[in-house]
């Protein structure tokens, strides 16, 4: 059976790390996760490391060779029938038609759930993991996120939009209810 893949894109605090880790426990496929990526090299102690770190602190989205060079990897090593699920990729134009220029490549069929959530719920989620300790959700950090957001990211789900791939999600509700909204939307059974 041919693999698919799963991008999840929303704004900050919309829920594509919780809904991600789901979809892949349920399908049982590998999870990608450009934060835990960025995590072991930032505990890496390297000069990447420590620009990354920086750069995240800051709120700031990552070059697009460093984003691509990651999923890239990711995505060719897979098998034909292996499925995976994406967190925080394609988060600049450039990156989502590469992304699609990859898998237009291998003939890989692939989703994007746009987990679609306010401004007002992105701040109410963001200031309840305040505590958290990310380093992202400190208030300059928070402003600039919205920002890239808007200027950088917006382009990459029109993009998606564009070429079909794009189903948008209501990102809303309970976890379990978005879950739900996940699996019908990628043809799934709760």
């Amino acid at each position: 059976m041919q693999g698919r893949t799963f991008l999840f894109m929303g704004r900050p605090g919309c829920g594509k790390d919780t809904q991600g880790q789901l979809l892949a426990d349920k399908i049982k496929s590998q999870l990608f996760s450009s934060g835990e990526v960025f995590r072991n090299i930032i505990k890496s102690g390297t000069a990447a490391g420590r620009r990354l770190q920086a750069d995240l602190d800051a709120g700031i989205l990552m070059p697009v060779w460093f984003a691509c060079y990651l999923f890239e990897g990711a995505l060719v090593g897979l098998k034909e029938e292996d499925n995976i699920v994406f967190q925080g990729a394609c988060r600049i134009l450039p990156e989502a038609q590469l992304f699609h220029d990859i898998h237009e490549w291998l003939g890989r069929p692939y989703t994007v759930l746009y987990l679609d959530i306010s401004e007002e719920t992105m701040l109410k989620r963001i200031a309840y993991r305040r505590g958290s300790g990310r380093a992202d959700d400190a208030e300059t950090a928070i402003h600039n996120r919205i920002n890239e957001f808007n200027t950088k990211t917006v382009p990459s789900v029109d993009f998606f939009k564009a070429k079909g791939t794009l189903v948008s999600v209501t990102g809303e509700s309970s976890i379990e209810e978005i879950h739900k909204q996940v699996l019908q939307a990628v043809g799934l059974q709760y």
